[in-house]
């Protein structure tokens, strides 16, 4: 894979996200936020609120890897098999469907905890941030630099391969989340 297309793929996604969010649900009340579907899937804001909680360590874990680096771009990038598993298990089907659910962990879980009136808000910051670290990213080895995973420090995957993970997590509860304004 071309690097800078990898990035830039990535930054448009997190554009469109921002975008999405800006014209969907800024405009809805708290109230309307958190609304439950039918199914009693996640709300909205529940839907944004997980995705913060996994922002909230990500942005800093991206921004110190990229810090503490010396690798300098490179033009190519191989993603790792775990990582490009991972991230490629993220990403709904044609059409925003998701087929491969799966058990979220109870410390990212909003359903589990109060979601803040500001989460719309929080959300667009944290993609703001994310592509400022996509910026930063097209002058850093995706491949050479690791980020830690939330669940150990200890275990570490590819700088691109954690980049895609993120923003196709991220593009997956989006989806979710614009399935509530339709219902």
């Amino acid at each position: 894979m071309v690097a800078e297309e990898v990035i830039e793929s990535l930054l448009q996604d997190t554009h469109k996200m921002i975008n999405e969010a800006e014209t969907y649900f800024v405009p809805l009340a708290y109230d309307q936020l958190m609304k439950r579907p039918p199914d009693n899937g996640w709300s909205i804001g529940e839907c944004l609120g997980h995705l913060n909680l996994y922002g909230e360590f990500y942005v800093p874990a991206f921004q110190n890897a990229m810090n503490k680096s010396d690798f300098t771009k490179q033009e190519v990038y191989k993603p790792g098999i775990i990582g490009d598993y991972l991230a490629k298990s993220m990403l709904p089907k044609a059409g925003g469907t998701i087929t491969n659910k799966m058990k979220t962990p109870a410390n990212k879980n909003p359903a589990e905890m109060e979601v803040p009136e500001n989460v719309v808000e929080r959300f667009i910051s944290q993609q703001k941030d994310m592509i400022d670290i996509l910026e930063m990213a097209k002058n850093t080895d995706l491949n050479k630099v690791k980020v830690p995973l939330t669940f150990s420090k200890y275990i570490r995957l590819r700088l691109g391969d954690m980049l895609r993970f993120i923003t196709y997590h991220n593009i997956r509860h989006m989806e979710q989340a614009k399935r509530q304004i339709r219902k």
